[in-house]
């Protein structure tokens, strides 16, 4: 099976620099004065990195356990001190009712079949505060790599053949009713279609952007 643990096992660090998702979003959780953070399959540390060093009490999840280590090098390295990590499933994050200031899900809730995103955003409601900040983003339908690979379910596909290193991984994908149902258990929901550029794949990358509040 070729799954996040085999590819940083192989391969190290996959994904490199900040989302801008994540970059935008630091001024919002600064103005809502969140400290206590929390990011969604951390991988090999770039986001909760970001977060700590910019002054938040960052706590992660990832199911790789070589993900996590790495991460926790790179911690060591930096000297950060604000930094907690789990091994875990998205889908029952290790966390009590109320935790968290806000979430991130950057990158990771499309990983899952629809019963999967599904449960994990209830797991992501579940954590974070009255009032606490969710930011997240999901595959659109109209991503180049959409019905691309083997169809698991409606509009869920593994082996998109763009990328080696998660080929048995399931990637969802949404269209804009969809997403506005996924969320709609949140207040105050922002939904942006974005188009960019995957570093990683070499390619155009359509997504769903959130912003929410509990």
């Amino acid at each position: 099976m070729r799954d996040w643990e085999n590819a940083y096992k192989e391969r190290g660090e996959i994904q490199i620099g900040i989302e801008p998702l994540v970059k935008k979003s630091l001024k919002l959780l600064k103005k809502r004065k969140a400290r206590k953070v929390f990011d969604l399959c951390f991988g090999t540390g770039r986001h909760v990195i970001f977060l700590a060093e910019n002054g938040f009490d960052v706590y992660g999840i990832d199911i790789s356990k070589t993900g996590k280590a790495i991460t926790e090098r790179k911690i060591k390295q930096k000297g950060l001190k604000n930094v907690h990590l789990k091994v875990a499933d998205m889908r029952k994050i290790p966390f009590k009712n109320n935790t968290f200031d806000a979430v991130i899900a950057v990158n990771a809730l499309q990983h899952n079949t629809l019963n999967g995103v599904k449960d994990t955003i209830h797991e992501l409601k579940r954590v974070l505060k009255p009032n606490g900040t969710l930011v997240a983003t999901l595959i659109s339908t109209k991503d180049p790599r959409y019905k691309a690979g083997k169809q698991v379910e409606p509009n869920t596909f593994t082996d998109l053949g763009d990328d080696p290193s998660d080929i048995d991984v399931p990637h969802h994908f949404s269209d804009k009713k969809e997403a506005t149902e996924l969320f709609s258990q949140f207040n105050r929901v922002k939904l942006k279609e974005a188009e960019g550029f995957s570093e990683r794949r070499q390619m155009k990358a359509v997504h769903w952007e959130i912003i929410a509040e509990k």
